[in-house]
């Protein structure tokens, strides 16, 4: 028995000394893998821009802004109505002739609609937490992409609808993102987001061949698309120098330096063409 009861008393001791040796999993780094909680500001924001060094952007502390005209300098071309007819939803929404092609629009005064207009460099990099815009959506209509040219940024949750009663595809062709391939019947919808930056990323509908729309995804708010008569506006820049740039899908690119202080600047810019 006493034989016994010193085995039993060896045993018990190896088992703790087993216990004390063995290795315990490293808890999880703050805001990262499964546990912990990302900082405010990107739980907010998880793409609001910027590094390490950034300083939060606070809106009420930037007033600058910059508003404008962009105009087509060269010849534009006669665009002719698209032949919707294979679709009878899409022929009937169109009773005087089918849409023209967005890319072509000039109007009578040159001025130019659907340019993305973006800051391409300056004082937005040395910020971060921009807040992420909520409520944009993108609708098919008509049997076209409205709007046709768009801007979000990186992690904006956006809805694409389709408010047509015929069938339609969303195809969406990234460059740095995942791509997307979705049919949507008469009044369905679907929420996208982008997570990288990505430039002029191609939206179409592989049902209305004529479909097509572009979204640029950057890392803060500062974008604006030209509107039916060809104007801008971008508010709440931070005062500095920029390095302004227009994207139109046919007619180009082009850069501008402009510096922004804390008030209003009116500029007027020009598109010679590819």
């Amino acid at each position: 028995m006493k034989a016994q009861a010193q085995a039993v008393v060896v045993a018990l001791a190896l088992v703790a000394l087993a216990a004390c040796g063995e290795k315990k999993p490293a808890a999880p780094a703050a805001g990262g893998g499964t546990g912990g909680e990302a900082p405010a500001a990107a739980a907010a924001n998880p793409g609001g821009g910027g590094g390490g060094d950034t300083k939060p952007y606070v809106a009420a502390e930037h007033t600058g802004s910059i508003s404008g005209t962009v105009k087509f300098g060269g010849t534009a071309e006669t665009a002719n109505p698209i032949n919707v007819a294979s679709d009878t939803f899409c022929n009937g929404a169109w009773p005087d002739g089918g849409p023209t092609d967005p890319k072509f629009t000039v109007n009578a005064d040159t001025t130019l609609p659907n340019v993305f207009v973006y800051a391409k460099d300056g004082p937005q990099k040395g910020f971060g937490g921009y807040a992420v815009p909520t409520g944009f959506h993108v609708d098919q209509k008509n049997c076209m992409y409205v709007p046709h040219v768009f801007g979000v940024m990186e992690g904006q949750s956006f809805l694409v609808k389709n408010s047509d009663q015929t069938t339609h595809n969303v195809n969406v062709k990234p460059k740095r993102n995942a791509p997307i391939n979705k049919g949507q019947g008469a009044g369905a919808e679907d929420t996208l987001v982008f997570a990288k930056r990505d430039k002029a990323i191609p939206f179409t509908c592989d049902v209305h061949s004529w479909m097509s729309a572009y979204c640029w995804v950057l890392e803060h708010p500062f974008f604006a698309t030209t509107d039916a008569s060809g104007k801008f506006e971008i508010k709440g820049l931070p005062a500095g120098k920029y390095k302004f740039a227009i994207w139109h899908e046919k007619y180009g690119e082009a850069e501008f330096d402009v510096e922004v202080g804390a008030d209003a600047k009116a500029v007027d810019w020009t598109l010679s063409g590819k």
